[in-house]
C-alpha cells in the first residue's frame, strides 16, 4: 500500500519547525529516520495530513565534549559519532540499561540523553 495524501515540509531551523508543528498541531508528524512512521503511514495505520522532516535542522545535529559528557545532538547520525575525536576515550552508557552497551568494540562513549525546551 502507499500512504494517503498528505503535505511535506522539510524546515531548516528549529524554530521553524516549530512554528509548523504548533500551526498543524495533531495534523502534523515530526518525521526522523522514518524508521515507525513511514511503515505505518504505508499500512494505513497512520495518516499524517502534514508531515515535518527533521533532517536538514542542522542545529539538531552536533557532537559536543563538554569534558564530563559526550553530548550528541537529536538527529546525529551514527558515521558522524563514530567519526568523531571524541569517542575513542568514552564508554557507552545509556540510563536505560543495566549494563553498558557497545558499538563497536574498538569504540567507547557515554551518551547521555538530554532534553530541551524548544
Amino acid at each position: 500500500m502507499k500512504p494517503s495524501r498528505f503535505a511535506y515540509h522539510a524546515p531548516a531551523t528549529i524554530s521553524d519547525c516549530v512554528t509548523l508543528l504548533a500551526e498543524h498541531g495533531d495534523d502534523a508528524k515530526p518525521l526522523a529516520g522514518g524508521q515507525s512512521l513511514v511503515p505505518l503511514m504505508n499500512l494505513r495505520l497512520a495518516a499524517p495530513s502534514v508531515v515535518v522532516d527533521l533532517n536538514r535542522i542542522g542545529e539538531l545535529a552536533y557532537v559536543f565534549d563538554d569534558g564530563v559528557h559526550l553530548v550528541l545532538g537529536a538527529m546525529t547520525r551514527h558515521r558522524v559519532v563514530a567519526r568523531s575525536e571524541s569517542r575513542l576515550e568514552r564508554r557507552v552508557e545509556s540510563r536505560f540499561c543495566k549494563e553498558p552497551a557497545s558499538i563497536q568494540p574498538e569504540s567507547v562513549l557515554k551518551l547521555e540523553i538530554r532534553s530541551t525546551a524548544v
